[in-house]
């Protein structure tokens, strides 16, 4: 064979080809791969392209186009047909390959204006959320933090860097004792 190992990449503006681990351009098809089998079109001689495909599709094309496909191997997962590299524009449809999506200008500018919008939309959210946040902490820096630790009533003690111990009560964070022993405070109501 004197073709280059890309020669399907001449058809990449009409269908969707795919370079796999074996450094091979394929074609690729609607049909799902099942059990790691990929169902594709490729090169197979200079005349020839070779498609892989399921066994009921396979046989299905081989009874309806008897004179444009050849049975090369069969196997019990798929089945390999040879045809025309001339024939592939007739038979892109009847082989289910994958085209390649056409956007309009038009389309391509109201998609662009769209993903805009949103990914603006996401930002100034997230700005005015933690802006938000920001102005609560310097207000109630305490209740700000317990209210972002779930403080829900809970009085179960936290232990800061100093190592005193904190209870909150009524979402307010209390200083409790120190790990030391030496208490700090017991206001506020606790035990």
């Amino acid at each position: 064979m004197n073709r280059p190992y890309d020669y399907l990449k001449r058809y990449a503006g009409r269908y969707r080809l795919v370079k796999r681990e074996d450094g091979i351009w394929y074609m690729e098809t609607k049909y799902k791969p099942r059990q790691g089998m990929t169902y594709d079109i490729y090169d197979y001689s200079d005349e020839l392209l070779a498609a892989c495909l399921p066994p009921t599709a396979a046989r299905n094309l081989l009874r309806r186009y008897p004179d444009v496909f050849a049975k090369h191997q069969d196997a019990e997962d798929a089945i390999v047909l040879l045809f025309a590299e001339e024939k592939l524009e007739e038979l892109a449809d009847v082989l289910k390959l994958r085209r390649k999506r056409r956007v309009s200008e038009k389309e391509r500018e109201r998609l662009a204006e769209l993903s805009r919008k949103h990914s603006q939309k996401g930002l100034t959210a997230a700005a005015e959320a933690r802006a938000a946040l920001s102005e609560r902490e310097q207000l109630e820096p305490e209740r700000t933090i317990a209210a972002q630790q779930g403080a829900g009533g809970s009085d179960r003690p936290t232990r800061d860097g100093d190592g005193w111990v904190s209870r909150r009560i009524d979402g307010w964070l209390v200083p409790w004792f120190s790990s030391s022993g030496s208490e700090r405070t017991r206001s506020a109501g606790g035990n």
